[in-house]
């Protein structure tokens, strides 16, 4: 039959029997199934130790706003402690407030009977009904008045119509004009009754008034103090001139404003510049001729001014 086997070549029984095959008795392994992460051939321990950096960093964040809430709420209890202060304050104001009132109802009810007027105290908050009015304020002493009437006159002086002229120049009428631009009290300035006469006083204060340039008016505080810019005046104007009294007098009877540049306020006060420094320079004018000299100044720019004073 072998043969035949051969011959018709089919294959020969294959062994059953192990042992006659030369394996060992042990069972096979178990076939381990996949999963799908493995079937895709992919690794994700890297996502996973990002994950846990980044838990890691979120407990520190959380631990810090822990710190955070801790602190607002301690921020808390401070503004309902300043929060009961204010309302505490609020109440004591109110019952001040009402207190005041009271007192206000007491004055309108006792007003009637005082013979002044009730003084409040604004630091203490109280109103004084019982003590005496205080006295009345004294002002200090600013130096002279100025008189509205003639601080602002550009003639040398106050001579008022053309037809009083003659009956107006006068040294009771220089001194009652004085008294209308500056005074001087006499416990200012003692020395200077002794030195010139009421009427020169009088004159030279209304002259000095407007006749300043503007160099003297820096230096002195004529409204102020006047009893030192008196001084300084006459010491500025009487030593230099006393040696050059007939010049200064023929100045002035030269001036003529035809020939000044100037408006007649300057002219003004040039003339009575020279005023000031001949009743300085012990010169004695008659208050007729200074006005007469004024107008003769004056007599080709304003001929209707002219008038002549005896």
């Amino acid at each position: 039959m072998a043969d035949q086997a051969k011959g018709k070549g089919i294959a020969p029984k294959r062994a059953s029997n192990p042992a006659d095959l030369g394996q060992s008795s042990r069972p096979p392994p178990p076939i381990r199934t996949l999963s799908e992460d493995e079937e895709d051939g992919e690794d994700y321990s890297e996502v996973i130790e990002v994950l846990k950096q980044y838990i890691k960093s979120y407990k520190r964040v959380i631990a810090s706003q822990s710190s955070n809430i801790k602190t607002l709420l301690l921020s808390l209890n401070t503004l309902k402690a300043s929060i009961k202060d204010s309302v505490s304050a609020i109440k004591n104001i109110s019952s001040t407030l009402a207190s005041l009132t009271n007192s206000s109802n007491a004055v309108a009810t006792t007003i009637g009977k005082t013979s002044y007027s009730p003084r409040f105290d604004p630091f203490s908050g109280t109103i004084d009904l019982d003590s005496p009015p205080r006295p009345p304020r004294k002002e200090p002493y600013l130096g002279p008045a100025v008189n509205s009437a003639t601080s602002n006159l550009d003639l040398p002086i106050d001579i008022g119509s053309k037809e009083g002229f003659k009956d107006t120049i006068t040294s009771s009428i220089v001194k009652e004009l004085s008294k209308k631009a500056y005074t001087i009290p006499d416990d200012k300035n003692p020395d200077i009754s002794n030195t010139y006469s009421d009427s020169d006083q009088a004159v030279l204060l209304m002259l000095l008034r407007d006749s300043l340039s503007s160099s003297p008016r820096a230096a002195i505080s004529w409204i102020y103090i006047p009893s030192k810019a008196f001084k300084l005046l006459v010491r500025q104007y009487s030593r230099p001139i006393e040696s050059k009294k007939e010049d200064v007098y023929n100045e002035f009877h030269a001036l003529t404003f035809s020939t000044y540049k100037k408006g007649l306020s300057a002219f003004n006060a040039e003339f009575n510049g020279y005023l000031a420094k001949l009743t300085m320079a012990k010169i004695d004018i008659d208050p007729s001729l200074i006005l007469n000299q004024y107008f003769k100044a004056l007599e080709s720019k304003f001929p209707s001014w002219i008038v002549e004073v005896e």
